[in-house]
């Protein structure tokens, strides 16, 4: 398996993971965004998604797991698309993306600054790399632009 799949298999976990915890805040905490599922919530429909998505413990804040949704889903395409049209030749710098990603999710949830914004601009620096050398690519194969 390349890394590239692995990586993107990570990347595809953190986010499903992010749902996961966005529903189970949401069931938490009262805050539906939907008028339909503060009905659901409160039948045994709702008393059984409690259970299923383990709603006790530690509370998170639903807006801080839409806004860890929201960036990676404004970043992390990009960086995957760019990766698989460089090819290989890049694990290591697919591997140090994946996991800033990850700390970055991390350190957004727990509010630690700036541990944050550092990973943030590890992921953003191996980003603007790759499609930095994409565009060389580009440049190198031809002698125009379009």
């Amino acid at each position: 398996m390349s890394v590239l799949n692995q990586v993107a298999g990570i990347l595809v976990l953190k986010m499903m993971l992010m749902h996961y915890l966005t529903v189970r805040a949401r069931l938490m905490s009262g805050r539906h965004k939907w008028s339909e599922d503060t009905r659901t919530a409160q039948s045994i429909i709702g008393d059984t998604m409690k259970v299923l998505t383990l709603c006790w413990g530690p509370k998170i804040d639903v807006d801080r797991l839409v806004g860890v949704v929201h960036n990676s889903v404004e970043n992390e395409p990009f960086f995957l698309v760019a990766a698989s049209m460089l090819g290989g030749g890049h694990d290591d710098l697919m591997w140090a993306y994946c996991i800033a990603r990850c700390l970055h999710a991390f350190f957004f949830l727990v509010q630690l600054q700036p541990f944050r914004g550092i990973a943030y601009s590890v992921a953003l620096g191996i980003n603007i790399y790759f499609g930095w050398m994409l565009a060389k690519l580009q440049k190198s194969s031809s002698s125009s632009w379009f």
